[in-house]
């Protein structure tokens, strides 16, 4: 028996809100419409009202999740232009510390992964924003970077293997040995091998 529906911008935060926890509980693949409009109290014509297919809610909740890790990667690269010390250190910790979202990430990078070409399109968009962000970062955290590109795509891979060490690990993961890594390898990379000023 389907439930009253709320009204439209609540029933569409509902839907998201359900969609999103029955993604990360059941995965992508095993949380079906019906669940989801269920787990929203809603219709599945008013389900089918706000997201016509399950792949344009999963396209929604990508840009949504995907846009709140550049937001939040933009703030941090704004905070800690002078400090790249700081910002590989708070960089890891912050964007691992959301579990719920490294999981999220997770499934929503399998999901583009296992055959879903235009999620992976889109996936494969906000990694290249990423690179682009981090490189500018680069250059301006160490002045004549020969090889910024190549470090960005470097850093987020870290980023990635972390989030999944991170979820399946019980103990927490220290940073410093890689902060320090870090800091050597884009000091190699650029002019100043001596270290920042």
């Amino acid at each position: 028996m389907a439930s009253v529906d709320k009204p439209r911008g609540l029933a569409r935060e509902n839907i998201l809100d359900s969609a999103t926890r029955l993604f990360l509980d059941k995965g992508i693949d095993k949380a079906s419409l019906s669940d989801i409009a269920a787990a929203a109290g809603v219709s599945k014509g008013t389900l089918h009202y706000h997201f016509a297919s399950k792949n344009d809610l999963i396209f929604h909740i990508t840009e949504t999740h995907m846009k709140a890790i550049t937001d939040e990667l933009l703030s941090l690269l704004n905070r800690m232009k002078k400090c790249p010390d700081r910002l590989f250190s708070v960089l890891m910790s912050s964007l691992l510390e959301a579990k719920g979202r490294g999981r999220l990430h997770l499934h929503l990078v399998r999901e583009a992964v296992a055959g879903n070409p235009e999620l992976r399109s889109k996936i494969a968009g906000s990694y290249k924003g990423w690179e682009g962000l981090l490189q500018d970062s680069l250059c301006q955290l160490f002045p004549g970077h020969r090889a910024p590109a190549f470090a960005a795509q470097l850093i987020i891979a870290i980023i990635d293997g972390f989030i999944i060490q991170d979820l399946v690990r019980k103990e927490e993961v220290d940073f410093t040995p890689l902060v320090e890594a870090l800091m050597a390898l884009n000091a190699f990379f650029s002019d100043k091998q001596d270290g920042v000023s």
